[in-house]
């Protein structure tokens, strides 16, 4: 089985350049987006598994720092943008 890490460290995987967030422990919501790839033939299936972390912050944010990803060239995207996932979340005590 094949695994992608998106995240690494509470911050985007700097090896994929397509990962995006906004609001990273900057509010009570965050948002992420990415291009996938498509498999060629057999099972079509994409499992996204989640490990969520919650801060209750008391004085200190709980915005992590990340490195500056290095600017490398960009290339024309190789991704075509079509029926996105939309993914909610929500905790009620």
């Amino acid at each position: 089985m094949m695994s992608v890490f998106l995240f690494l460290n509470r911050c985007p995987n700097a090896n994929d350049e397509t990962v995006r967030l906004s609001g990273n422990g900057q509010g009570t919501s965050n948002v992420f987006s990415l291009n996938m790839f498509e498999f060629n033939g057999g099972n079509r299936e994409i499992f996204l598994h989640c490990k969520l972390e919650l801060c209750v912050r008391m004085g200190n944010s709980c915005q992590p720092t990340c490195k500056p990803r290095s600017r490398r060239r960009r290339r024309a995207s190789k991704y075509v943008d079509k029926n996105p996932a939309i993914i909610s979340m929500s905790w009620t005590k």
